[in-house]
């Protein structure tokens, strides 16, 4: 079975098993030997009429394995995917226990494999956004209305 059809996730959320082409419960070890398959087999001097599309499937390849490599960046980006899927699904947590806490001005999300983009609160919803989606608005601006909670999943 192909690995996308393995791990069908969310429209616009990157799977990064798909990518290393490694099944959802594979261990450390079968993780590297799936990193380096697919590096070897999309390394750029392989394809040279294709360069472009290489170099950015080994980003995207990297990206995934430095995501996937580390057991505390897996385990945090399972639950990412797990809350994604519940959204997709209509699930909800029940929140009505969890109290707002003061966050710093300074502090921002930022999604986790995705270094430009970071979550902003629109509302009651959270939107990914990168500097470059509100190319009028000034950066202290942009980034002082940047607001959001944090909640801790159920495993």
């Amino acid at each position: 079975q192909e690995p996308e059809q393995q791990h069908q996730g969310p429209a616009d959320f990157t799977d990064h098993y798909a990518e290393l082409e490694a099944r959802k419960n594979a261990d450390e070890a079968e993780i590297k030997l799936c990193y380096r398959s697919v590096v070897q087999m999309w390394h750029p001097d392989k394809h040279p009429t294709k360069r472009r599309e290489a170099e950015e499937r080994i980003r995207r390849i990297n990206r995934a394995f430095d995501t996937l490599g580390s057991p505390v960046k897996r385990a945090t980006y399972d639950i990412q995917v797990a809350a994604v899927e519940r959204k997709r699904k209509g699930e909800r947590l029940e929140n009505n226990v969890i109290k707002e806490r003061a966050i710093p001005t300074e502090f921002y999300l930022c999604p986790l494999g995705h270094d430009e983009r970071f979550v902003r609160a629109d509302g009651v919803g959270l939107k990914v956004h990168n500097r470059g989606d509100a190319p009028g608005v000034e950066f202290k601006d942009f980034f002082r209305t940047a607001k959001f909670s944090l909640w801790w999943l159920p495993e």
